[in-house]
């Protein structure tokens, strides 16, 4: 152990006379050891320092590849909700559609069957049940609380009597001529016979012309209602098809809801948040260059899922259009009956082929009106043109869950290292994020195999059982009595009644009345539907008011309520779509300013007008709850229970619709419950002056939330099999990432 003690020796001279002699002894021999120590202790500190400062860059590479694929995730989140918004607007359209043809179609039916005795202006014993009418659902628009048919006070002409059946009316007098009674007549009484002819005869005529004009009036307020709902949806469709297909047109790069890249936000973000030794290696415009890389993916244009740059009126593979063919029935007359002896109202099929459906007394109106109507009445056939996709009939979307919404982003950087001994070091990263947690529709069916195109399955497999069948090209007929082909749709989750349940019905007619009726003025003016069917119908022009509820020069009348009180959110719209409450403010206005929407009119919620003041110019669904329930004519405390946000304040009603996934801390997916539909009053948003730019999708700053969240997650969840189609349904996703 010599040799241990004379190097701690010369260690300790080294620290007393490093460059003479000591009394060890030697001559220069400690600065030798010394430099060779030197190099020893330098190669290691800049081993430390190359290493820790290779971990340094390589955990910023990574957290900036998070960050991009986290942005790019969010910015696909954020069309995935307009998206879903734009859907329920559709399914709101088709509940107005119902609402006009079950509701204000029906209310004059004075039989026995009806929920709503229109005489006394009460409820029947069947309105307390929400049992079906059985009562085959025809339209008609003869009966009293419409301002045309009460001309007077006093004056109640009626051909909505027996809406199940049909109407009978017996002429109020015949010629005499032929009676033994007129024989008589004429042989006491010269002169009385001729002058009672004369009137009957009058009274006939009257009679029979009323019943021309009213049996012509019946197509022509349901053409009407069929036409502003297609006009409306079509405009819908517009919007959904053209955001749809520009997050889906390009694997490296999408649109975000503001008409932006995605991908030059996402290298944006990823290279600011790059260190400058990372920084230098990309360039920040390009993503390329100087040894480095960054590579976006979009999933929603990969696998067969995509769409198309040039938006022609089709959706993208991964959203598929729930195309129906309701039928639609009225109420047409037979003014002179089988014998000439009474006029009559049967129930006829408005959409039936050829010229079956039109009026018999279609002279009343003019020949191109008849037919211009008629033209959207019928559904086409063939739905494999843009078109006919347009005007076919649709109650919304739904999305292929084979095509997952995500992002992926990777990048390579060359940083200069100090120490770096066989030069620089590549360093590789990636990040994958999705939008998650929100609803964008329910599926038509409840399976959806991995190989189809869309949901698939029965009548006894529909999510909204009391839809018509899915339409398919080249659809067969249909059977004219099967109530189930009518509009119908869906109040909560399991409903198999839909909006014909007695119950539902009885109020909807009780307040057309309450508003309307002979008793309340004003009467139900045809004037109020003017806009729907006219020179500036049009509602997809961006010039337009884009409004297709009652409207009376300029104010709303309370028949506007009533349309309102039927469409707002109930609890099959909250559990199965996500729901903006304040559309107008967090996107439609947002989108409007896009270049390639220019020509397009981005609509309001309905109840929206363009040319009115407030509230209709900024109308969203959160003012159509508060409007709705503030009213209350539908009786949803006690009654229609099945509506979001009732017993609630009204101005705070929407806060029911704030049902979308928030967790309680950032990386922990467990739901908030006490943020779930929940929001505290200082957190709403009031669309002050001070709140006016802020948009946070919800209305809510603190509380639930509506629409899709983000998350970071692993490539393998992208690799495995998943039962993500319905029961029984596994497979692997169709979009891949790229080598997989």
């Amino acid at each position: 152990m010599n040799w241990i003690r004379i190097l701690a020796l010369k260690i300790l001279a080294l620290f007393r006379a490093p460059f003479g002699r000591n009394e060890v002894g030697g001559k220069g021999q400690i600065a030798i050891f010394a430099a060779l120590i030197f190099q020893v202790l330098f190669i290691f500190f800049a081993m430390v320092v190359n290493v820790g400062l290779l971990v340094h860059h390589k955990i910023n590479l990574q957290n900036s590849v998070d960050l991009a694929a986290y942005y790019g995730a969010m910015k696909q989140a954020e069309v995935m909700n307009a998206l879903s918004h734009v859907n329920y607007q559709i399914r709101q359209s088709w509940k107005l559609m119902a609402y006009r043809y079950r509701g204000i179609g029906m209310a004059g039916n004075r039989s026995q069957d009806a929920p709503f005795n229109t005489q006394n202006d009460t409820l029947r014993a069947s309105a307390n049940t929400d049992s079906e009418y059985r009562c085959p659902a025809s339209f008609c628009i003869n009966y009293s609380a419409w301002e045309i048919m009460n001309s007077t006070p006093n004056y109640r002409e009626d051909y909505c009597n027996d809406m199940c059946s049909g109407l009978r009316i017996t002429l109020p007098g015949q010629p005499f001529g032929s009676s033994l009674l007129a024989g008589l007549l004429s042989a006491t009484l010269p002169g009385v016979t001729s002058a009672v002819d004369a009137i009957s005869q009058l009274a006939n005529e009257r009679v029979t012309r009323s019943c021309e004009d009213r049996s012509a009036l019946n197509w022509y307020a349901l053409g009407r209602y069929i036409f502003a709902f297609k006009n409306d949806v079509a405009n819908r469709k517009r919007v959904m098809n053209k955001l749809a297909n520009s997050i889906s047109y390009d694997e490296k790069d999408f649109k975000d809801l503001d008409g932006e890249s995605a991908r030059t936000g996402a290298l944006n973000t990823f290279w600011k948040n790059l260190t400058y030794q990372n920084q230098a290696s990309i360039d920040p415009t390009t993503g390329t260059g100087n040894g480095g890389s960054f590579e976006f993916f979009n999933s929603l244009a990969a696998g067969g899922c995509g769409g198309q740059k040039d938006d022609d009126g089709t959706p993208p593979a991964w959203l598929q259009e729930m195309f129906v063919k309701p039928l639609y029935a009225y109420l047409d007359g037979y003014c002179r009956g089988e014998g000439g002896d009474a006029v009559e109202f049967r129930i006829k099929i408005m959409n039936a082929t050829g010229q079956d459906g039109l009026p018999n007394y279609r002279d009343r109106l003019a020949p191109e009106l008849v037919q211009f109507i008629q033209s959207y009445v019928q559904d086409p056939v063939n739905i494999d043109t843009p078109q006919a996709r347009m005007f076919h009939t649709t109650i919304g979307y739904e999305k292929n869950p084979w095509c997952m919404a995500y992002v992926k982003t990777s990048a390579t950087t060359r940083p200069k290292i100090p120490f770096s001994p066989f030069g620089g070091v590549t360093l590789k990263a990636t990040a994958y994020a999705k939008p998650f947690g929100g609803k964008i529709g329910p599926w038509f069916y409840k399976s959806w195999p991995q190989s189809s195109p869309k949901s698939v399955g029965g009548r006894e497999d529909q999510i909204d059982k009391t839809l018509p069948p899915r339409a398919s090209p080249g659809e067969g007929t249909v059977n004219a009595n099967d109530d189930f082909l009518r509009v119908d749709h869906s109040r909560y989750v399991g409903d198999t009644i839909g909006v014909k349940s007695t119950m539902t019905m009885g109020h909807m007619h009780k307040a057309i009345f309450m508003k309307n009726g002979p008793a309340h003025r004003p009467l139900m003016s045809f004037s109020w539907f003017t806009h729907l069917l006219g020179g500036n119908s049009d509602i997809s022009a961006p010039d337009n008011h884009g409004d297709i509820l009652a409207w009376n020069n300029g104010s709303p009348p309370g028949q506007r309520d009533v349309e309102i009180g039927a469409i707002i959110p109930d609890n099959f719209d909250v559990a199965n779509y996500s729901i903006e409450p304040y559309w107008w403010r967090t996107y439609a206005q947002r989108i409007q300013k896009r270049s390639d929407f220019s020509g397009l009119h981005v609509r309001g919620d309905l109840g929206y007008r363009k040319d009115a003041s407030a509230p209709w110019n900024t109308f969203s669904v959160k003012d159509q709850m508060a409007r709705a329930l503030a009213d209350n004519t539908l009786d949803y405390n006690e009654a229609l229970t099945y509506v979001a946000g009732r017993g609630k304040d009204p101005a705070k009603a929407f806060v029911e619709l704030l049902t979308n996934w928030h967790t309680k801390v950032p990386g922990d997916y467990v739901m908030d419950e006490e943020r779930f539909g929940n929001c505290p009053d200082a957190a709403i948003i009031s669309g002050s002056p001070e709140d006016v730019d802020k948009a946070v999708p919800g209305n809510c700053m603190a509380g639930g939330r509506a629409g899709y969240s983000v998350k970071l997650m692993d490539e393998q969840f992208l690799v495995d099999e998943q039962e993500i189609g319905g029961a029984g349904n596994s497979g692997r996703i169709k979009n891949m990432p790229p080598g997989m």
